[in-house]
């Protein structure tokens, strides 16, 4: 699970890089568009992951500390 976590962080800090904004976004090339794709796709990918992992987990189950 560490490496996911480490993945996760690493490709959330990619994305973020990217700009928070839509002018932040109106700066990037064409290139760059196209380029943001993957990392955005992986972060999407990566967190749907962890998402399923979580609901995977009973509620009812024991507690995990």
């Amino acid at each position: 699970m560490n490496n996911l976590a480490m993945e996760l962080t690493r490709v959330a800090a990619s994305v973020a890089a990217l700009g928070g904004s839509s002018a932040a976004f109106g700066s990037l090339s064409d290139a760059e568009v196209l380029a943001a794709r993957a990392p955005i796709a992986d972060l999407l990918r990566l967190s749907n992951t962890v998402a399923a992992l979580l609901a995977a987990r009973s509620p009812s189950g024991p507690a995990r500390s």
